[in-house]
Order: C-alpha cells, then sequence, then structure tokens
C-alpha cells in the first residue's frame, strides 16, 4: 500500500496530511506544542487512531500509542541516524535523517520504506508499507522520522 505524507501548515494545529495513491485524504496529523511535541494521527472518521509524543526529559525520545499498543522509539545517531524500539520487534534501517528509510521486522524482512519525493503539492514523503496488518505502527515510526527533519536535529542526538 502506498501512502504520502506532507506537511500541512494551513491549519491551526501545523501537522501532516496521509493521503493514498489517487490523492484522498487517509489521515490527518494535528501537532500541539507544549513541554514537547504531540502529534495526533485521526483517521477518516475523525477517530483518534494513533498519539505520538516527543519528550525531552533527560533523554529525548518518542512514545507511540497506537492499536491498543505502547511503544518507545529513542533516536540514535552515527553513520546512519534512525531509531531504537522498544516494544516491537521492527527495526529501522537506512538514515532517518535523509528521509529515506526502511523498517525490518524481526527476521528481516522489509516492512516499509519510505522515501522523499516530488508530488503536484510540493515535496511528499512516499511511504510502501508492505506489512499492510502493522500500518497504523509504521505510519507513526515514518512520522516520528519526518518530524526529525522539522526539528533541530542537533537536540534529538542523546548526549554522551
Amino acid at each position: 500500500m502506498k501512502l504520502f505524507i506532507r506537511r500541512d501548515t494551513v491549519c491551526g494545529n501545523a501537522g501532516f496530511l496521509v493521503s493514498d495513491k489517487l490523492g484522498h485524504q487517509k489521515y490527518a496529523v494535528s501537532a500541539e506544542c507544549g513541554a514537547g511535541i504531540r502529534m495526533t494521527v485521526f483517521s477518516k472518521g475523525s477517530e483518534i487512531a494513533s498519539v505520538i509524543k516527543y519528550n525531552n526529559f533527560m533523554l529525548n525520545y518518542f512514545t507511540i500509542s497506537c492499536c491498543r499498543r505502547f511503544y518507545v522509539l529513542i533516536p540514535v545517531s552515527g553513520s546512519e541516524a534512525g531509531f531504537s524500539i522498544y516494544g516491537s520487534t521492527f527495526r529501522f534501517a537506512g538514515n532517518a535523517a535523509s528521509g529515506s528509510f526502511s523498517i525490518l521486522s524481526s527476521d528481516g524482512i522489509c516492512a516499509m520504506t519510505q522515501k522523499k519525493t516530488w508530488s503536484p503539492s510540493g515535496e511528499v514523503f512516499e511511504l510502501n508499507i508492505i506489512d499492510e496488518e502493522h500500518e497504523l505502527f509504521l505510519l507513526s515510526c515514518a512520522l516520528c522520522a519526518d518530524m526529525i527533519l522539522f526539528l533541530d536535529s542537533k537536540s534529538l542526538a542523546p548526549s554522551g
């Protein structure tokens, strides 16, 4: 399944819009800033599908709450920026900071890929979700990675 994520700065709570390959909106993501950043993913029926929080208390990390599960993504830096994912057997491969990466299952099978591309509406991230059973989790991970591109990357890298 192909999904396209683009930054939405038109609405009051700037976030992202997620559409399918035909251009129909599938999810809307609102972002609220406070002590951290909270992104809420709404399905087409305006129901909350996922909640993502960026926290920067002693350690910078994201939490994802979706499908009645809870995950923690800790940004790691080095030759390739990515995440350590806790609460799941999936892992990052590639450089999340470049906007192009994959998420692999524990046995090394590709569950999702993301790449930057250009569309009539401007720059978008194209997701190819192979493991559709975990669509919301994989989309939420991609949103965390995409948020890195809009935050100061030095504030996301762990110190030490």
